[in-house]
Parts: C-alpha cells; structure tokens; sequence
C-alpha cells in the first residue's frame, strides 16, 4: 500500500484500560488478519507508509490507527495501488472486516465517555469534512455540537480546511491543508483560557498534527484567530466519509486575559545577515546526526514519519517549508522562532541553532 501520511500516534496499548482491550480485541477480530496477510510486502518495514501489516498486534493497531481506517480500505480494494496484492479481489474481507470494525469504534468512544479514559469532555461532535480546493469554513457551538459525555459551554470554536496536493520527493500527494483556526465567547464578560487542541479525523487522533497542541490562549466574546497566517498539512487520501472533530487539551473559565504569542522573526525583505556569525552549511550537513536539523527535527519528519506532511531528509520535499533566499519567509523559520508554539516542541533552539538554518536558507539553500 502507498506512502506518506503524517498521521499521528495513537493512546498507548499498554495502559490496560478496558476501553483500549476491548478495541483490541475487535481489531484482532477484524482488519488485523486481513492486512497483517494482504499487506505485509510493503507495510511492515517499508517500503509503504506505517507498520500495520506487523505481525505484532499492538505496533499494527497503533500505525492503523494512525493512517486511519478510510485510507487503508481504499487502497486495499484499489486495483492500481500495489498489484497484485490490492484490487477487487479483497473487497469481500474488507467489507467484513469494516463492520466489526466501525461497530466497535463507536463502541470505544462510548466507553471513554463512560469511563473518564479521555478528555472527551471537551471535544466536538463529528462533523463531515467535505472539503474541496476551495477553503472550506467548519464551525462548532460547544453549546449543542459536542461528542458523547461532554461538558457544554459558551464557546465557538472554527477552522479552514481546503483540498491540496504537494509532492513528496518524485511523488504527488493530497491532503488536507487547515489554517486560521478562531475562537470565541458567546456570552459577554465570560472569558475561557484554551490549552491547545487536537485534530479527530474518522475516529481517530491525527498526532502528527503538533501545530495546535501548545496553543495558550484566552478567548472573550471578540473572535481570536489562535494562529494567523500557519497551514497545518494532513497528508492523507481524501475521502467522500471523511468526519471531523476538534479535541481541546483544557478550556475552562478564566478571569485572566489574553496573551497573544511572541514570534520573534528575522527582519523581512529576503536575505538577512546572520546572527551570532553562523556557520554556512549545506542540506547535508544541516540533517547529519550532528546537524541542528539531523539533531532536532529528523525524529518527527523523516522518510517514514512524514509530520505534518514534511520530510526533513529529502532535499526536494524540505524545500517546500523554505523560500530561497528569504529566511523570513521560511515556514520552517517561522516554526522555529514561534515562542507560544515552537518546533521542535520541546522549545526554542538556540539562536545559534536557528541562525545556522537562516543562513543556509539566506545563502541559497545548497544541497551538497
């Protein structure tokens, strides 16, 4: 099956809640033969994307979960994709598999509702995504539209999404691209502090997703866009089925007002002389093991763990987050020296570090 995804991780097997057990076991029963079998010459350590053909339960559900089970069934049955392994002939399991599987998924958010296994007291109803090239505006009053054991408040809460495609190395690929994520009070003089959030897609948490997860703000009756002028790129299959949710880490009453984050930027207008006399170096040396990319970025965006759709050790896909010559344009930059939400999340690298990556960008971008 193909490649790429940026989809994120999934909550822990091994934390034994009974929620968890019993999802497990309904996979067990469900798609965990069917591509553990049809799909293990490409999706157990490559070349395809995730690890869901492994013969280890646990690592297969996880990396399931992650792609998400819409992507998996599509390229399954798709004739084109991976010959002779996908086409026609797996419809009938998938289609078995696909009705124990979406049961017991509906199944396994009732539990956590039920149970306090999550935060789902503050997350929104499942909405359809619907989305096209053209950006699209998804809405939620958290006074009516919230998932199952949610706490409603006077809250509304919204974010763009649009269809896009970019490639990945030699590869097109389509995703989702969201941006202007806002938020707002419906009652006056009420005021609510939000600590990031997460991105549901069918079901199932989109980790790969860290832009919005470190997010403090406070919202008041005028509308905030939490992160203006950000795209945060879902790389997965679009699909007609595709359903929505939004995940809040917190958001509870505060009397404490807003504090927009500081993002420190370097001076805009193309090219800017280094700080702190820089080194120059090239793509190679930036994503060595010794390099501030190959040392801080690599783990989460790499060939097989594409977060947010960015491959930080293929020369042509790392150019798409860079404008040559113009660091201050740079998306990877702007990530780097966003305080309220840095990458890598850990915080901000020292100036040094981010200086060395202007000017490597400042300086054309050298690959070699």
């Amino acid at each position: 099956m193909a490649k790429k995804s940026m989809l994120l991780a999934t909550p822990s097997l091994v934390q034994g809640s009974v929620c968890e057990a019993q999802l497990l076991q309904a996979y067990s029963a469900s798609f965990f033969p069917v591509v553990s079998n049809k799909c293990k010459a490409c999706h157990v350590v490559g070349p395809g994307l995730g690890a869901f053909a492994s013969p280890d339960i646990n690592t297969s559900l996880a990396s399931f979960r992650e792609l998400g089970a819409a992507r998996i069934k599509a390229n399954a049955v798709n004739p084109n994709h991976k010959p002779p392994y996908t086409g026609s002939q797996n419809q009938p399991d998938i289609d078995a598999a696909d009705a124990v599987w979406t049961a017991a998924s509906s199944t396994y958010l009732t539990c956590l509702a039920n149970s306090g296994d999550s935060e789902l007291q503050m997350k929104t109803a499942e909405k359809a995504m619907e989305a096209t090239a053209a950006v699209k505006i998804l809405s939620w009053d958290l006074n009516s539209e919230t998932a199952v054991g949610t706490q409603p408040q006077p809250v509304r809460f919204s974010i763009e999404v649009k269809v896009a495609s970019v490639k990945v190395g030699t590869e097109m690929m389509s995703g989702y691209v969201f941006t202007n994520p806002k938020i707002s009070v419906s009652q006056s003089g009420r005021k609510f502090a939000i600590d990031g959030f997460s991105i549901w897609v069918n079901g199932q948490l989109q980790e790969e997703i860290t832009t919005y997860k470190n997010l403090k703000r406070v919202a008041n009756i005028d509308e905030i866009n939490l992160m203006p002028d950000t795209n945060t790129l879902l790389m997965r299959t679009p699909m007609t089925e595709d359903k929505i949710a939004i995940e809040f880490a917190g958001l509870q009453e505060t009397n404490e007002n807003d504090k927009p984050p500081e993002v420190i930027a370097p001076p805009a207008g193309g090219a800017t002389p280094p700080i702190n006399n820089a080194p120059l170096q090239t793509f190679r040396q930036l994503v060595a093991a010794t390099g501030v990319i190959g040392k801080n970025c690599i783990a989460c965006h790499n060939g097989t763990r594409t977060e947010a759709g960015l491959n930080l050790t293929n020369y042509t896909a790392a150019k798409g987050a860079v404008v040559v010559n113009k660091s201050a344009d740079s998306l990877i930059v702007k990530r780097m020296l966003n305080s309220g939400n840095p990458m890598p999340p850990s915080g901000r690298l020292p100036s040094l570090d981010v200086d060395t990556v202007r000017k490597w960008i400042d300086s054309g971008a050298p690959e070699l």
